[in-house]
């Protein structure tokens, strides 16, 4: 396991000192107000062999935004060859208005990373890629602009679906971090945006009840996953269940509790379409889950899965759909 090269797809960076973001300081204590940047990864990840990682913008005070994106290229990117991609942040809800901010990102990123369309193999991501808009290199690969504790109508007003749109003009991606009870409203916007290439985080987060995985939430959940994964321009990432497993049960769960969960996800998806990810350091949330635990718990979901297959979730998915 230790040896299988790890594209990490969702990795989180921070100094709360440098960008201001509030939230930090009401976070969990394993996280609250510290700050986590390479010398910390790079201890949490010994052993590994963590060939590549895409950064996730952190949900830093709205004001802070470019700036955050600005720190990542032109300092975090320099320090750590490693670091091939930027999902950064951007104020979609501005419909046509959030073009200029777009175009921002854009111009920070440009001449850094590969043309879209270069690494990528899979028919959906190919064609998408291919006939999208910038030919220069960026590093820039999508945006997400966090729904989980916006209303459930927030991703399907207008000029959120116009702001989503036109990252397609860009050949940006677009992150979908939501709670269970967006699902729904979710695919609405996925239906709208035939043009754009998604990626659903942290499996849709959802609430996952030990030992009892079967229950009502489970059968909603997947309801919404089954629908989701009919759009073949979405794919799906390996990530954050811990963090909610453990939010609904504190640390009385096994990874067995989970296998239906990523069962489901994966029989959804297919395995062309499921990418690792890492979140850390928002990992730490869950008692007795760090970096390598979280490895370890995704090469036990995957354990019956042959070798290229797990190369396709750990490694080339990733770098099909973030064109890395």
């Amino acid at each position: 396991n230790m040896s299988l090269p790890i594209i990490d797809s969702h990795l989180h960076l921070w100094d709360p000192q440098h960008i201001g973001m509030d939230w930090l300081a009401k976070a969990v204590p394993q996280i609250r107000n510290k700050t986590f940047l390479y010398p910390e990864f790079n201890e949490a990840t010994k052993g590994l062999d963590i060939e590549g990682m895409v950064y996730l913008e952190t949900d830093v005070n709205p004001a802070y935004g470019l700036l955050e994106t600005q720190w990542v290229v032109e300092k975090l990117a320099k320090q750590d060859k490693r670091l091939l991609g930027v999902v950064a942040y951007a104020p979609l809800e501005n419909g046509e208005r959030s073009r200029s901010y777009v175009e921002a990102l854009v111009r920070i990123g440009a001449g850094q990373g590969v043309t879209p369309g270069d690494a990528a193999h899979e028919p959906t991501a190919r064609s998408f890629w291919s006939s999208s808009k910038p030919k220069e290199p960026t590093i820039i690969k999508g945006v997400r602009r966090l729904l989980q504790s916006e209303s459930v109508d927030f991703c399907v007003q207008p000029d959120f679906i116009k702001g989503v749109q036109l990252l397609a003009d860009y050949g940006l991606s677009f992150d979908i971090c939501v709670k269970p009870w967006h699902l729904a409203n979710a695919i609405k916007l996925v239906e709208q945006c035939p043009g754009m290439m998604f990626v659903l985080d942290h499996m849709g987060k959802p609430q996952v009840e030990a030992p009892h995985a079967k229950d009502k939430h489970f059968a909603e959940w997947s309801a919404h996953i089954t629908k989701l994964a009919s759009f073949p321009n979405v794919y799906a990432k390996l990530s954050g269940i811990t963090t909610e497993v453990d939010a609904v049960n504190g640390s009385a769960w096994t990874v067995a509790d989970l296998q239906p969960y990523f069962d489901h996800y994966l029989k959804s998806f297919g395995e062309d379409r499921i990418m690792f990810g890492g979140d850390w350091p928002v990992v730490l949330h869950a008692e007795g889950v760090d970096y390598k635990r979280w490895v370890d718990i995704a090469m036990e979901l995957t354990a019956n899965l042959s070798h290229d297959t797990k190369m396709k979730i750990f490694n080339k998915n990733a770098k099909i759909f973030y064109r890395l």
